[in-house]
């Protein structure tokens, strides 16, 4: 919670609040993300800071202990975006502490998700940051009952001038100086930080035994190590142990978990280091360029192309590419029957995609009805959403998705076992039914089973699953099936959600949060 206490709370605490005993008032924060029991947040000076679980250095203070209270990550300056995974953490920075080479250690699975999000400005020095308010759609991936537990993606309407990110599998609304993750340099690496500020060297650090902090060794990091050479990143997605990143030149990079071929450098081997998705190795003959949105699942990865096509590799068990096929691909093929798209989502077997007229297409598994295309048959090619139209942001959990409309009124579809679908039921749905209650409606972000909503008003609302309080409303009840305000909270200008704790940060820097710490649950209180 980084209220300085481990103190179960149902409502919002202040981080960084006079509670904490710290000595460091957390303000003047322009974004927050959120890890899977950890939590980040960028200040307008450009240095980052982080509290919550730390058992694999992913606070980057160069300890591995907890903190309740926020504790600045190590070297880094000129920040202008983060991200969280399940137990790593990423941030596109300036400059940082030098690369140092370290040996190689044996590779072993683990999860690792991140977000994703594309930085659009630069975090003011000073002053207060009131930024404006746009839909944007940001997909992350999700969890499922056959992988460890984590926090379900979510595509999101953000404010601008600042950003929120989600972990692994992790619900996450974003904006200006948004959260993006990457990978570090090599082990024989010996080029210290200090590029040129605005370049977009990509920094990681914390959890490592997938290769997932890209720095070509399977070694944890306490501190941050710059991404193997990895400049000029604009978008990162993260899957459950593998990690995308996107560059001004419009090429993919990828690195981590690779037995499905969901790095689509040709292989089904484990990269540490970053891999050229489509390139000259991968045998396909397609060079994956121009690409301008990135998605993550499970096991399969998604890019849009600025022709609008949308492109997909790895796992496709379920018919998750869209090719036609459950074929794995070890390189990308394009979704078949699929044009004009500008935004993806990809769920645990499942993906969507949002065209420019504000059409919703969905392929896949559709067991629980996830497609919403009035049928539980899965779909090996792009099918349309039934009676939706005037969408601006998508976003996909384990097995549901949800789609917000430029009316600001929220649609959703697919299981609804915890009340994640926020219609008052626990019913199933396949096809969209409208999230009860709010309208007005900017932004989303959500963790492995509950959701949280952002008004133009700047309040939060959040329904789904709430056993250790991550709604926020103080009821102690174990679920919501419609959403509820979340206690004492308004002004809010972005929101994000981790496994099971959620995030909010208000105009004029002041970061809240509630659900679950390293040492229990929170109701909303305030950073230390």
């Amino acid at each position: 919670m980084g209220d300085g206490t481990t103190a179960q709370s149902a409502t919002p605490v202040q981080v960084g609040g006079s509670s904490g005993g710290s000595g460091q008032a957390l303000g003047a924060a322009s974004a927050v993300a959120a890890g899977g029991q950890h939590s980040l947040a960028l200040l307008c000076d450009g240095t980052v800071w982080a509290w919550g679980q730390n058992s694999a250095g992913q606070l980057g203070d160069g300890t591995t202990a907890d903190h309740t209270t926020p504790a600045q990550v190590s070297g880094l300056g000129g920040a202008l975006a983060l991200a969280g995974g399940q137990a790593h953490s990423l941030a596109l920075a300036s400059s940082g502490p030098a690369a140092t080479p370290t040996p190689t250690a044996a590779a072993s699975a683990s999860v690792a998700p991140t977000a994703t999000a594309t930085p659009t400005g630069t975090p003011t020095a000073t002053g207060t940051p009131t930024p404006t308010l746009t839909a944007t759609a940001t997909p992350t991936a999700t969890a499922t009952a056959t992988h460890m537990p984590s926090a379900s993606p979510t595509a999101t309407a953000t404010p601008t001038a600042t950003a929120t990110s989600t972990a692994t599998w992790t619900a996450t609304a974003t904006a200006t100086s948004s959260a993006t993750a990457t990978p570090t340099p090599a082990a024989t690496a010996t080029a210290t930080a200090g590029s040129a500020p605005g370049s977009g060297m990509a920094w990681a650090w914390g959890q490592n035994l997938s290769g997932q902090v890209g720095d070509g060794t399977t070694i944890q990091r306490s501190t941050p190590v710059l991404a193997g050479g990895l400049d000029r990143a604009i978008a990162l997605a993260g899957g459950e142990q593998h990690s995308l990143a996107l560059r001004t030149d419009g090429t993919v990079w990828a690195w981590g978990q690779n037995l499905a071929g969901q790095l689509g450098d040709g292989t089904t081997s484990q990269r540490t280091a970053r891999v050229l998705v489509g390139g000259p190795s991968s045998g396909s003959g397609q060079s994956l360029g121009g690409v301008v949105a990135l998605a993550a699942g499970a096991s399969h990865s998604l890019a849009v192309k600025a022709d609008g096509t949308v492109w997909a590799w790895g796992g496709n068990a379920s018919g998750q590419l869209g090719d036609g096929t459950t074929t794995d691909r070890t390189a990308p093929v394009q979704v078949a029957r699929l044009g004009g798209a500008i935004a993806v989502a990809a769920g645990a077997g499942h993906s969507l995609a949002l065209q420019a007229d504000g059409m919703v297409w969905t392929w896949g598994r559709n067991d629980a009805g996830q497609l919403g295309d009035g049928s539980t048959t899965s779909r090996l090619a792009a099918v349309q959403v039934d009676g939706l139209s005037g969408v601006v942001a998508v976003a996909a959990g384990g097995f549901h998705s949800l789609a917000l409309q430029g009316d600001g009124t929220l649609w959703a579809w697919g299981r609804n076992t915890s009340g994640q679908l926020g219609d008052g039921t626990t019913t199933s749905r396949s096809t969209p039914v409208q999230v009860s209650g709010p309208g007005g409606l900017i932004g989303l972000a959500g963790g492995y089973a509950h959701r949280l909503a952002l008004q133009d008003s700047g309040v939060v609302w959040g329904w789904g699953l709430n056993e250790v309080g991550q709604v926020g409303d103080g009821s102690g009840a174990p679920f919501q099936t419609t959403p509820v305000r979340a206690s004492g909270l308004s002004g809010v200008v972005a929101i994000a959600g981790g496994f099971a704790h959620s995030l909010a940060l208000q105009q004029g820097g002041t970061v809240w949060a509630w659900g679950l710490g390293p040492g229990g649950w929170w109701s909303p209180l305030t950073a230390a």
